[in-house]
């Protein structure tokens, strides 16, 4: 298989259940679609030791090894029925991170994706909220998180957080592939300061641009919000949706919505929502 072609790295826990996944699946492959339709996921499936263990799988449970192996078959087999190819790999770590960030540049992958669980909170994932912040900050590739929550697999609404931000294109699309994979409308929303100038021609662009990216996909509200606090706009808003779709944030408070608890030490029920941030690389042209 070429990897000349858009290649977009999705690692999951080998050893998790894979109920939610298989949409998650599908919204990577769409990506894909909508970057290059030659373009290729790869499954990478971590099977998880505690630090004081040898990586070695001679010391492994072979039942444990082909748990993982069959974990990748099965989503792998989700992206060829899309017509996105796909291929398989096994590592065994022993933090999420950092094993993901050297298979992307090593192996030519110029995408990631990332789920969170948060709602198996009685044991801590391979893919925790922290694997995820340490990918979108070393990974020298296009970053995508998706965020899941209790209830999160059923997707209807969407709501899309457009700005001027270099991130906000990749977010519309990686909003049109999630459209497109639960078959959802989107709400786009772009917020401006209060005391902006009277003339809107520069944010209604921005709008006008989403709507384009996204034609084809019901389209239930587009509009320009006044806020001065965009992030609580942004996060209040969100609570009336299945996920929220935006661009990599700056703000501790949207950080905390896409993130979950973990970047943020203070307990903030609004982090709940499910999330989607999609951040592309500065170095990475869009195709």
């Amino acid at each position: 298989m070429s990897h000349d072609s858009y290649r977009l790295a999705v690692p999951v826990g080998g050893c998790e259940p894979t109920e939610g996944l298989e949409q998650s699946i599908r919204t990577a492959a769409e990506l894909v679609r909508d970057r290059d339709r030659t373009g290729e996921l790869l499954v990478v499936s971590l099977l998880q030791l505690p630090e004081q263990t040898s990586l070695n799988r001679s010391n492994i449970d072979d039942s444990r090894l082909q748990k993982a192996d069959d974990t990748a078959t099965q989503l792998m087999q989700v992206s060829d029925e899309m017509g996105i190819a796909a291929e398989k790999t096994v590592q065994v770590v022993h933090d999420g991170a950092t094993p993901i960030v050297e298979l992307a540049a090593n192996d030519g992958c110029e995408g990631v994706f990332v789920n969170i669980d948060t709602s198996q909170s009685k044991r801590q994932p391979v893919l925790s909220a922290q694997a995820a912040i340490e990918i979108s900050t070393h990974a020298e590739t296009d970053v995508f998180v998706r965020k899941l929550v209790p209830g999160s697999n059923t997707v209807q609404r969407i709501l899309l957080a457009v700005g001027g931000g270099p991130h906000s294109a990749l977010a519309t699309k990686a909003a049109r592939a999630l459209a497109i994979a639960h078959d959802a409308q989107v709400d786009i929303t772009h917020i401006y300061p209060e005391d902006a100038a009277t003339d809107l021609g520069e944010e209604t662009a921005i709008l006008q641009q989403a709507e384009e990216t996204l034609s084809g996909i019901e389209l239930f509200e587009t509009g320009l919000l006044p806020s001065n606090s965009a992030a609580d706009k942004v996060v209040d808003r969100s609570q009336k949706y299945d996920v929220t779709v935006l661009g990599a944030p700056t703000a501790d408070l949207l950080r905390q919505l896409v993130f979950g608890t973990a970047a943020n030490e203070c307990e903030n029920a609004r982090a709940a929502n499910a999330a989607f941030m999609a951040q592309q690389h500065p170095k990475k042209e869009q195709r």
